[in-house]
């Protein structure tokens, strides 16, 4: 059964990053899974990882507030570069 329920939060997840209504970062959190498990879920099921240079900077992001501590945090980081 809690494979079950964990199939059912994965397929949830990605339907909606296939509608591109939430990040891969979110779908992670929804399904319960490790990113590098999101990953082969895409293949897997064949979405296509969103790529839009937006896309990449939430993604980014939202990796940021969910790991404050992370030496990418550190404020001599220059990311993402500007797109000047």
């Amino acid at each position: 059964m809690k494979q079950g329920i964990r199939e059912f939060k994965l397929k949830e997840a990605l339907q909606l990053l296939r509608e591109r209504k939430i990040t891969v970062w979110r779908a992670v959190e929804m399904a319960d899974a490790t990113y590098r498990e999101n990953l082969d879920s895409l293949k897997r099921y064949n979405i296509p990882f969103p790529a839009t240079l937006e896309e990449i900077k939430r993604e980014i992001k939202e990796i940021k507030g969910s790991y404050p501590e992370a030496p990418f945090n550190s404020p001599s980081q220059n990311w993402p570069p500007s797109s000047s």
